[in-house]
């Protein structure tokens, strides 16, 4: 049986946890120069720092196997190729690539410091991490309606929120990702006002997906709550539906659907979304191998692009224009080896409300979006009966999942 890594040195650890807040200094400093970070990556820090530092006195051994890393690292290669092949070309500007690589190695550098470190859990973290982001939402929302005295608009707000807390849609992303752990919490009425403080906070981002993502979290996991044994179903069931609005966006690239659709009240940014994935689509196909490099999408809609909406709101769209065929398979094998590995319910539902609103939304070329989705899965990539037997062996107590 082959042994797991010894755990890293609690210096080497936090030096590469280190490496991955580079976004909070920068977005601290307002430097107007986006590298995909943000304020919101001050929640996460509690989130991603507070379960290594906290259970390093616990004698559970790390299980995330090695193969997780050598994914993440494959999906890195493909985004360097990328860049290298942009910038070679005169496509991307050297420094834009960079910047939109760094969201890239803040993962993998999380990855690094999981790889060996004690087994950490993320129900409580997670639930404080939330509750701070929900108090600035709030915080900043009554700031912001007592400063105009009233009088607002949808996308002034949107935009201001934008600045101080890393944007809405991803404040409303965060949000959803926590509900299934509200109603983990084993003290019901911490669960119940952690689920109001989101909620409050989600319509106060009046992100449309975000209601509607945070809708679906509910429902789901008050059935898992009350049914646990539909956990599988009611994952697959979030899936299918996340694909369902996945796919009513893209029929709005039809113009005389769109025309429809916004007579009956549909808002033109998810028409404009509908449209950015076409010319996304457009992109990858001049350059399906390699991509067009991180970066090399915002070059093409400054060239050709006026509108609401500058991003393609869509991960699968955005991992192949940055990295390629290669960053896409990487990615895909993440996501298959975390549902057949992992254990815990919850967060399988989480990561399943993650990447299912990931598909309407840029999320994973944030780097605080793609610290979590790293962080949650280098956590839950688990062989429970393995890790009974080795924990047996070694330090005679079983692993509890």
């Amino acid at each position: 049986m082959q042994d797991y890594p010894e755990a890293h040195p609690p210096n080497r650890r936090l030096a590469a946890l280190a490496v991955s807040y580079l976004p909070i200094a920068i977005s601290f400093g307002s430097l107007p120069v986006w590298v995909g970070g943000s304020s919101l990556s001050v929640p996460f820090a509690l989130a991603l720092t507070l379960p290594l530092a906290g259970h390093t006195i616990v004698r559970q051994r790390a299980t995330m196997p090695p193969v997780l890393l050598w994914l993440f690292a494959v999906l890195l290669l493909g985004v360097a190729i990328s860049a290298g092949r942009a910038v070679t070309a005169d496509e991307v500007k050297w420094s834009r690539a960079a910047a939109y690589s760094l969201p890239y190695a803040c993962g993998f550098t999380v990855l690094f410091a999981m790889w060996g470190a004690p087994r950490p859990t993320l129900n409580l973290p997670i639930a404080i991490a939330g509750a701070v982001v929900a108090a600035s939402v709030l915080a900043f929302t009554l700031h912001y309606y007592a400063t105009l005295e009233g009088q607002s608009f949808l996308y002034d707000f949107k935009e201001a929120l934008v600045t101080p807390l890393g944007g809405s849609n991803l404040l409303a992303l965060f949000m959803v990702f926590c509900v299934p752990f509200a109603w983990k919490q084993t003290r019901k009425w911490l669960g119940v006002v952690l689920w109001c403080a989101l909620a409050a906070a989600v319509w106060a981002t009046k992100s449309r997906y975000g209601l509607g993502f945070f809708s679906l979290a509910t429902v789901a996991s008050a059935w898992h709550y009350w049914r646990p044994r539909d956990a599988r179903l009611v994952i697959s069931a979030v899936a299918l539906i996340s694909v369902a609005v996945l796919a009513g966006t893209a029929l709005m690239a039809d113009q005389h659907l769109a025309a429809t659709a916004m007579h009956y009240g549909v808002p033109l940014s998810v028409v404009r979304r509908a449209d950015l994935m076409v010319f996304a689509a457009d992109l990858i196909q001049a350059q399906p191998l390699l991509g067009i490099g991180p970066g090399g999408f915002m070059t093409a809609i400054e060239r050709s692009w006026t509108g609401i909406e500058v991003a393609v709101h869509n991960s699968i769209l955005v991992m192949w224009l940055d990295g390629g065929m290669i960053s896409l398979l990487a990615l895909i094998l993440i996501v298959v080896l975390f549902y057949l590995r992992a254990s815990d319910p919850s967060l399988k539902m989480a990561v399943t409300l993650l990447l299912g609103f990931s598909l309407v939304e840029p999320a994973l070329e944030v780097a605080p979006i793609i610290m979590l989705f790293c962080f949650a899965v280098g956590t839950t990539l688990t062989n429970p009966a393995r890790t009974s037997r080795v924990l047996k062996k070694s330090v005679g107590f079983a692993d509890e999942t």
